[in-house]
């Protein structure tokens, strides 16, 4: 991991131009140290620091200490606000007529709501205007939106003004962290950190009990108020005399700072200077105020640092890290109050006289006492965390045979600053988390009051240092944009802080379910009841249409074009390929339509009641990884709709600038529009959201139809490729078959096992059935026919570069000219309109085949917690943190991405299908399906059905082989051979595996007849809860035995059967 320095010409001018008559260094990106000034190729000695090495900071050791403490003192405000009404929550939700859960997220809105930070984005504005106007900037939204929450009586304003209140109060401790990084190197970093972060951990255990005394003295507004007046009475003495520090300003604080930025303390200090003669460099003057533009707040840098894999994680794990500090914060109040009897004190107190100090035994006050450990905590850590920090860099310096310098900054591009960090970081985090599951237990179990106080202690302690170990590491990578790190991990904490706040309700479920029920069902996984089951055979239809006109189905022949077949021969295989899917998708989704379950609770009868989690964890991976792939791919629809109107939306440099792993910033920004505008239809429900597929069918066809026509117009035919025949010859030619008509079902593997989530709302079991067998293979061939033929023909239009299998890429070439220029305005006017048509067709497959899936699958996970709908959003932003367009390298790596993973769904399909269709002979007890209890029919052992992971783990091993020579190992030409059947051997080998296990040792609640037997409408929509059945299933079926004897005969049948084997 590199360090980033996008000021490095600056310093650079500092180094060839040091100002007081200091000589300087560059330094050496090979040996991480200082350079001396000689020109002499050897390496420096780094034992032995020159004493002509230039300061990085002008600025002295007391002037450091003061500039810190003054930043640190302003980063206060941002935890004294976010805590200070935390007493006072039960107050506001009474007041205000809402629940506790939805002031909650109030406290949750202080970070993550781009449209707000879009507005004030003031991390990269200070890192190129200066700290000092950006803090004027806070401070002057932070008053308005207190007096504005001072005056307000409603929840939605209250929601809003907090927004814009955390705006300017986050922004404190961003530009804190910045000035900490503009006067401070690595080497000494850690103590600084320990000035901004102790007094921002006052906030915590301080403001409950500030908050407590106004709420009960007062009324809860007046704690707005009071925030007014101390942030006014801080700021103008604060803003009167902060220096500026923003290195690409005053460069090490030796250059006058402009006008914007003067202040009483740079106007004394620069005068006292020039008295004694240290005038600065002209040519570094001149550099810096070139380089110097008042200009408004811009968003981008900072989501840029998102968009970085290191920095992505990082910034995951410090969200979620201090999303747990918060929420205990939050939860505190009520805890503390329910638990340990603390209303009981507030409901027999009688308010005593004023000058009593018994009026300190109120219950606001004495709930913020409780956050006084947790504070104390927060500050010892940030004292003692420090030393740690600073004492491990040492070491590795040492280690590294490296005299550390605290004078200058060092080059850290091949130094272990990582592992130097992260060697601190990891056991904070383990005690951290120890901690907090001790805190939760002890609640649980009414522990004495002295237990939580002491794990609270322990917990700020733990958490806040290992929070502050990620800070140096994050400033160490970003050092010349130190202001927007703290930014982004605002965001990435704000969302994670919000997401625990929405998940905290719990799912709606029936009444009088055990705990157990609790854990396996909710409304969304429970049997559809006939009201909702709403998609007839029309609506199968237009899905299948909708869903097979999509980029990668347009391209999905290009790797059998590749691989030496001739158009007509690709387009066969894709035929076939889509075919068996259509198959294999009807047997799967007639369980669902039959008995109105999806895949989650399918998955129990073969895998059991607790094993089917793994099989669910796997399709939602694949899911999350999809929707951002599919999202990208809507992302670059969204470009060439920009693009079309503002050519200069794919020219301009700060645009085509790359970010990490491939991508751009247009293409970036183009995503996250698309993905934004996909959220909105992530709220509506699975048996609503089909209108929006009959739209597809109908928009997206006509665009593909249309740039399909467009192309054979351009080229004046359908182009050289379907005048080719086939190049690939004998054994070349049949795998080049098999590899086509793979390819085509593993793109299906995803939804073969998932489309029981869909079918399970289908009216009758029959509209499940030939509206997808017709409809996939015909839909789903003339697509791939189309991007066939539009591909050939570009071949024509730009015959200089071959065929272009991409649309999207097509579509670019028109828009440039074939990268010539600007195209005509009736060009970019109908790829505006084409591109717009594939948008819906991205957007309907994404909702479709991902968010909806691994909405349902995160749902079976936890379904107390997670419904289809917040399980979406899950996966949307899951999503989004994969940096999705690493996927899209090239046709063939995608391509042997799908079928890698192919291999373990269709392991998981073998056992699924087979047990419904050949060992229980259609016959499922849906009641048991979510019995938790040992003795249900589907429990298994542990929970786990062990033939069906037998079987699983049997059609992974054919296949394992093949794909580790897939991925480059050299392995036996067999393996290999079998790994190009991968659905195929993964989904027999689990089968036949699954099938006879289920002879040898027969499964619990077969088939009561014996033959085929599909069970009723009346017994498939059973109460699940079994204190209030109504009508026993078992008097509906004719004919049926209990599941104890059918086990018990099994049983003997089992043992007949080992004895003829032996």
């Amino acid at each position: 991991m590199n360090a980033k320095s996008p000021t490095a010409d600056i310093e650079a001018q500092l180094s060839t131009n040091p100002p007081d008559g200091l000589v300087t260094c560059t330094p050496d990106p090979v040996t991480c140290t200082p350079a001396t000034n000689n020109t002499s190729p050897e390496k420096p000695d780094w034992s032995t620091p020159s004493s002509t090495e230039r300061p990085y900071s002008g600025f002295t050791v007391p002037q450091k200490r003061a500039i810190a403490l003054a930043a640190s003192a302003a980063a206060f405000f941002s935890p004294l606000t976010g805590s200070i009404y935390f007493p006072a929550l039960t107050t506001i939700a009474n007041d205000l007529g809402v629940s506790a859960a939805k002031i909650n997220l109030t406290f949750g809105s202080r970070y993550p709501h781009p449209f707000f930070l879009s507005l004030v984005q003031i991390a990269g504005f200070s890192d190129n205007v200066g700290r000092r106007p950006a803090y004027f900037l806070c401070f002057a939204i932070y008053a308005v939106a207190n007096l504005a929450l001072s005056l307000q009586n409603s929840y939605l304003a209250l929601l809003t003004l907090r927004m814009l209140q955390s705006a300017g109060s986050s922004g404190t401790v961003a530009l804190a962290q910045g000035m900490v990084a503009d006067i401070t190197t690595p080497a000494e970093r850690g103590s600084y950190l320990s000035f901004v972060s102790a007094p921002a951990m006052l906030g915590p255990s301080l403001s409950p009990i500030i908050g407590g005394l106004i709420a009960q003295n007062l009324d809860w507004h007046w704690i707005f108020w009071f925030l007014l007046i101390l942030s006014l009475a801080f700021a103008i003495p604060f803003l009167l005399f902060l220096p500026e520090t923003g290195r690409k300003v005053v460069g090490d604080g030796s250059v006058r700072p402009p006008w914007p930025n003067m202040n009483l303390t740079d106007y004394y200090r620069h005068r006292a200077r020039q008295r004694r003669g240290q005038v600065p460099d002209d040519n570094l003057v001149q550099e810096l105020r070139k380089n110097y533009k008042f200009s408004p707040p811009n968003p981008i840098p900072t989501f840029l640092i998102l968009f970085d894999l290191e920095s992505t994680i990082l910034l995951l794990v410090t969200g979620l890290l201090l999303s747990c500090f918060y929420a205990i914060s939050t939860g505190a109040s009520y805890s503390f109050s329910t638990v340990y009897g603390f209303n009981d004190i507030q409901a027999s107190f009688v308010p005593p006289p004023p000058s009593s100090c018994l009026w300190l035994t109120a219950v606001p006050l004495k709930v913020g006492l409780m956050f006084v450990p947790l504070g104390v905590g927060g500050i010892i850590s940030a004292f003692t965390t420090a030393r740690v920090v600073d004492a491990n860099f040492m070491r590795w310096c040492r280690k590294c045979g490296i005299q550390a310098n605290k004078r200058v900054r060092q080059d850290l591009s091949n130094f272990p600053i990582e592992r130097a960090r992260l060697e601190v970081f990891l056991p904070f985090l383990f005690i951290g988390m120890l901690a907090t599951i001790a805190y939760g237990w002890m609640l649980s179990y009414n522990i004495s009051l002295a237990g939580p106080v002491i794990i609270m202690f322990v917990m700020g302690w733990a958490l806040i240092a290992a929070n502050q170990a990620l800070s140096a590491l994050m400033v160490d990578i970003w050092p010349a944009t130190a202001a927007i790190e703290p930014m982004s991990a605002a965001i990435s904490r704000g969302w994670a802080y919000t997401l625990l706040a929405l998940l905290a309700p719990e799912c709606e479920a029936e009444p009088g379910l055990t705990n157990k029920q609790l854990f396996l069902t909710n409304h969304d996984l429970k049997p559809v009841e006939p009201e909702r089951r709403q998609w007839k055979h029309l609506n199968f239809v237009t899905f299948w249409i909708a869903d097979s006109f999509n980029i990668n189905t347009w391209m999905i022949a290009a790797s059998s074009l590749t691989d030496g077949l001739s158009w007509w021969q690709a387009w066969i295989c894709v035929w076939v390929g889509y075919t068996l899917a259509a198959f294999f998708v009807c047997l799967t989704g007639r369980i669902g339509a039959t008995y109105h379950i999806g895949f989650p609770v399918v998955n129990r009868a073969s895998f059991g009641i607790w094993g089917a989690l793994w099989p669910v964890l796997n399709r939602a991976v694949m899911a999350c990884i999809w929707y951002g792939v599919q999202g990208w791919i809507g992302g670059e629809c969204i470009y060439l709709m920009i693009a079309s109107v503002w050519p200069s939306f794919g020219t301009r440099p700060t645009l085509t600038a790359s970010i990490a792993m491939g991508g751009t910033v247009n293409y970036l920004i183009a995503f996250i529009l698309f993905w934004l505008g996909s959220l909105p239809f992530l709220w509506f429900p699975v048996h609503k959201i089909r209108h929006l597929f009959t739209v597809k069918s109908i928009v997206a066809p006509i665009g593909g139809i249309s740039l399909f026509i467009w192309c054979i117009v351009r080229a004046g035919g359908v182009g050289p490729i379907v005048h080719q025949g086939s190049t690939a010859k004998g054994s070349k030619l049949a795998w080049a078959v098999i590899a086509g008509i793979m390819s085509a079902l593993s793109n299906f593997a995803t939804l073969i096992v998932n489309v029981p989530d869909f079918a399970r709302f289908a009216s009758r079991p029959s509209a499940a059935m030939w509206p997808q067998a017709l409809t996939i293979p015909l839909g789903f061939g003339l697509t791939s026919f189309i991007g066939i033929i539009a591909g050939s023909a570009s071949a024509v239009i730009y015959p200089g570069k071959g065929p272009t299998w991409n649309p999207l890429d097509l579509m670019k070439s028109f828009i440039t000219n074939g990268g010539e220029g600007v195209a005509s305005a009736g060009d970019r006017a109908g790829v505006f309109l084409i591109a717009a048509s594939f948008v819906v067709a991205q957007l309907g497959t994404n909702i479709a085949a991902n968010s909806i899936s691994a909405g349902t699958d995160l749902t079976a996970l936890l379904p107390r917690f997670i419904n289809i709908r917040r399980g979406s959003y899950i996966c949307a932003i899951v999503g989004i943190c994969i940096c999705p367009w690493q996927f899209l390298t090239s046709a063939s790596n995608f391509t042997t991405y799908l079928s890698a993973y192919s291999v373990f769904l269709s392991s998981i399909a073998g056992p699924m299908i087979t047990d419904y269709y050949f060992v229980r002979k259609g016959y499922l007890q849906v009641r048991d399906l979510y019995n938790g209890e040992n003795d249900g029919p589907y429990y298994g052992v542990v929970g786990i059905q062990w033939r069906g992971y037998v079987a699983y783990i049997c059609g992974i091993l054919i296949n394992i082989v093949g794909f580790v020579g897939a991925v480059g190992a050299k392995v036996p030409i067999g393996a290999t051979y079998i790994y190009r059947l991968d659905f195929f051997t993964g989904f027999m080998v689990s089968s036949i595996v699954y099938y006879l296990l289920c002879q040898l040792f027969p499964v619990p609640a077969p088939s009561p007849t014996g033959s085929w037997f599909e069970v009723s409408d009346e017994a498939r929509n059973p109460n699940l809860m079994y204190a209030e059945d109504g009508e026993d299933t078992e008097q509906i079926i004719t004919g049926h035995v209990s599941s104890k004897k059918t086990a018990e005969s099994s049983r003997e049948k089992k043992f007949w059967r080992i004895r003829q084997l032996l």
